[in-house]
C-alpha cells in the first residue's frame, strides 16, 4: 500500500536532483576557513555531532553554533549549496544555511562514533540497513559503502529540503545499493504534519520541541509509512540492523515496526535524546517497555561525545544524548 505522495528513489533519480541542485551551488570555502580558525582556539576536543553544542569558549569567543547563526545569514539564498567530504572520502551536499552541513564541512569526522560503531554491528552481523532519519545522507551513504555489493540501505527522509539533499549525497556517492523514501515512520500509514526546521535539519520532528539551537520551525504535511506496512508487502527484506534518529519520535517509528522487529531481529539503534523525549512524552524505560514487545534484547547506550559505552537506562545524573544499540538475544 503506498498511498499519497511516496516516492522512492535510486540512483538515476538521485541523479537528477543532484544535476538541479549543482546549479544552485556557491562558494563557501571562506565561511569554513573562517569557523575552523574559531574552532581551533577553541580547547575542548569534540567529534560528536551534537557535542559540538555543549562546548565552552573564552569569555569574548562566541560558541561555534552563535558563530555560525550569524554568519548564515550573509548567505546568498539563489546559491546557498556546497558539496564537502566526510570521513571516509565520502562526498556530501550540504546547505550552508544549515546547522548539520556546517559541522560537517568544519569537522568531517563528526558522525565517525556513530558510523564505526554500526560497521562493527554490520560486521557482526551482515545484512541489510533501514535508516529512519537519514538526513543529508551521510550515515546511510558512509554505511552503504561499508557494506558494498553485499547489502542494501532503506533510508528515509521526511523533510522535502534534505530529503534533496540526501538524494544528492547518494548521487555524488554513485551509492547504487541505496533505496531513499519521502517519508516519516510512524505508528499509522498516511500523512504526517512534520516540524521543519531550516536552520537546523538534525532536529527536524513530528513534534516541535525545546531543543534551542536555530529551531527555525516549519509545518509541512509529508507521507508517513510504517515499517510493519512496508515489510508485509514485501519490502526492507534482509535487514540486520535498524537505525532510528528522529529526535523524539522514536516511540511512534518503534510502535509502528514490531512485527517487522519480531520476525526479523535486527539490532536495533535508536537515538535517546533527554530533552526530544520529555517533549514527546516517553522515557527510557518506556522505549525498553515497548522493544522488548518484539522480543528480548540487551540494551547499551554509545554516548555521541566520547564514544564511550553506558549501560541503559543510563546511569542517574547522565543527562547527555545517546545511541541506544538494542541486540536481540
Amino acid at each position: 500500500m503506498d498511498g499519497p505522495g511516496l516516492t522512492r528513489l535510486r540512483l538515476d533519480d538521485c541523479a537528477a536532483i543532484l544535476r538541479e541542485t549543482e546549479d544552485q551551488v556557491g562558494d563557501f570555502t571562506a565561511m569554513w576557513n573562517a569557523l575552523k580558525a574559531a574552532e581551533s582556539r577553541r580547547t575542548r576536543p569534540a567529534t560528536g555531532l551534537r557535542a559540538w553544542t555543549r562546548r565552552f569558549a573564552p569569555a569574548d569567543e562566541p560558541t561555534f553554533h552563535e558563530d555560525f547563526g550569524r554568519r548564515r545569514a550573509d548567505v546568498p539564498p539563489e546559491r546557498p549549496f556546497f558539496t564537502g567530504t566526510a570521513a571516509g572520502g565520502i562526498r556530501f551536499m550540504g546547505d550552508s544555511r544549515d546547522y548539520p552541513s556546517a559541522l560537517h564541512a568544519v569537522n568531517p569526522r563528526c558522525n565517525s562514533i556513530l558510523v564505526d560503531a554500526i560497521t562493527r554491528e554490520l560486521s557482526r552481523r551482515p545484512g541489510n540497513v533501514v535508516d529512519v532519519g537519514t538526513n543529508i545522507g551521510v550515515v546511510a551513504v558512509s554505511v552503504a559503502a561499508h557494506l558494498g555489493a553485499s547489502g542494501q540501505v532503506f533510508a528515509f527522509e521526511p523533510s522535502p529540503e534534505t530529503f534533496r539533499l540526501a538524494a544528492s549525497t547518494i548521487a555524488l556517492n554513485r551509492a547504487s545499493n541505496v533505496t531513499l523514501y519521502n517519508a516519516a515512520v510512524s505508528d499509522t500509514d498516511g500523512e504526517l504534519v512534520f516540524n521543519a526546521t531550516p536552520g537546523n535539519s538534525a532536529i527536524a520532528s513530528a513534534r516541535r520541541h525545546k531543543f534551542d539551537l536555530l529551531n527555525e520551525w516549519q509545518e509541512v504535511t509529508v507521507p508517513a509509512r510504517r515499517l510493519d506496512t512496508l515489510h508485509a508487502a514485501g519490502e526492507l527484506a534482509d535487514v540486520s540492523l535498524l537505525k532510528i534518529d528522529v529526535e523524539g519520535h522514536e516511540m511512534s517509528a518503534l510502535g509502528g515496526a514490531l512485527d517487522f522487529i519480531a520476525g526479523t531481529r535486527p539490532t536495533v539503534v535508536y537515538e535517546y535524546t533527554p530533552v526530544a523525549a520529555a517533549d514527546h512524552g516517553w522515557t527510557q524505560e518506556d522505549s525498553i517497555a515497548l522493544l522488548s514487545r518484539a522480543g528480548d534484547f540487551t540494551f547499551e547506550a554509545l554516548s555521541e561525545e566520547d564514544g564511550h559505552t553506558l549501560p541503559f537506562p543510563l546511569p542517574a545524573g547522565h543527562d547527555g544524548q545517546v545511541n541506544v544499540f538494542a541486540r536481540p538475544v
